[in-house]
């Protein structure tokens, strides 16, 4: 069996939409490929065999990265492919390539490409440039990858847990103060491309004054351990609440488990998805928006960075003209008057995502780079 490694620091235990990510990867990959994972600490106990690996602490990153490299090094020999997780990790996995002379794949999500940091930029998007390969979780950021210079890039987007049947949850809307209310929702970081504070300002206010039963549910909190500082931006989000008066129309939940996660979807009535462009930053792909169609629930979207690949449009929801506000008010009330009308839309489009789609194809990907080494 060929072995494989893969080098990240977007890992189980640590939680996120990346972290999801990688951890089905490996365990995609290793329905066919022995895989060795070097991750941050506590990894390993997210792994299941025979896939194995180590975890270093991912604090600070340039304490991270000399420690993953020994033990990429170290693990690299019997590898018959070298990936990365993401661009911060290129460097590592394209180095033990050259080293052992084997193909490189390097995950690339958007964010990866544009940060604005001249460092990263200047020592890490090289990298990913001379990576055998990248995989690219969009067509806009595969455009983006192409950009910069890349040449062989694979679009897969990533996959989506297909729920079976749940009951609506009477104790989570009584929790959260949901009862007789159309439930709008948010979920994710609170971060300035998500656009929530200006949905706030520019959109809900005439959303609740035509549909006032109306309430916001933002899933999430602040950014953590991420490229860029943007926790301010959650205190930005409150103040548009505060001044628009909505107080009354908006709940926060914090971050979830899954199953409570799986309760807000099946609680909403349409996600929204008010995303607007950020110099240096980018959403690559959108996976809560394939989450919420397999739930059965719409979505409203800007059409910004590859949400594009996300929703289609009056299918699983509505694409809207980056930044038109007024286009975008149109349109949840518009499908939050028809939303139960689209649920079974929503599921059919989600299936395209499944896990098994994307476990299928992305082992065609190594296959073909494992066959050319």
């Amino acid at each position: 069996m060929t072995s494989l490694l893969l080098v990240t620091r977007n890992f189980p235990p640590l939680v996120g939409g990346m972290e999801r990510l990688m951890a089905a990867a490996v365990r995609e990959l290793g329905r066919e490929f022995d895989c060795q994972v070097v991750g941050p600490a506590g990894c390993t106990d997210h792994l299941q065999p025979p896939s194995r690996g180590v975890g270093h602490a991912i604090r600070p990153l340039f304490w991270f990265l000399p420690r993953a490299l020994l033990s990429v090094l170290w693990r690299g020999r019997t590898a018959g492919v070298c990936l990365a997780g993401s661009g911060v990790t290129a460097p590592l996995a394209v180095l033990a390539g050259r080293l052992f002379r084997r193909p490189s794949l390097v995950f690339v999500h958007g964010l990866d490409l544009v940060v604005e940091n001249r460092l990263y930029q200047w020592l890490f998007v090289p990298f990913i440039r001379r990576a055998t390969g990248v995989i690219a979780n969009s067509h806009n950021t595969a455009r983006l990858a192409r950009e910069r210079g890349v040449r062989d890039v694979h679009v897969l987007f990533p996959g989506v847990e297909l729920p079976g049947p749940v009951e609506r949850g009477d104790d989570f809307v009584r929790r959260h103060g949901l009862e007789g209310k159309r439930v709008l929702l948010s979920v994710g970081r609170i971060v300035p491309r998500k656009g929530l504070a200006e949905f706030v300002e520019r959109s809900l206010p005439a959303v609740v004054a035509s549909r006032p039963d109306t309430v916001l549910l933002v899933v999430g909190g602040p950014a953590a351990d991420g490229l860029r500082g943007e926790s301010a931006y959650a205190d930005r989000l409150a103040d548009a609440i505060e001044q628009q008066g909505l107080a009354d129309h908006v709940r926060f939940t914090g971050r979830l488990d899954d199953a409570e996660l799986s309760l807000a979807y099946q609680t909403a009535d349409l996600f929204v998805f008010p995303l607007r462009p950020v110099p240096g930053d980018v959403e690559g792909f959108g996976m809560v928006a394939v989450e919420a169609a397999a739930h059965g629930l719409p979505v409203v979207a800007f059409a910004e960075g590859g949400v594009v690949d996300a929703v289609e449009q009056d299918v699983s929801g509505k694409l809207v003209p980056s930044e038109d506000h007024e286009a975008f008010t149109r349109a949840v009330v518009d499908v939050l008057d028809n939303a139960e009308v689209q649920a079974e839309r929503c599921k059919t489009f989600a299936e395209r995502f499944s896990w098994e789609n994307y476990g299928t194809r992305l082992r065609e990907i190594v296959r073909t780079y494992v066959e050319s080494s």
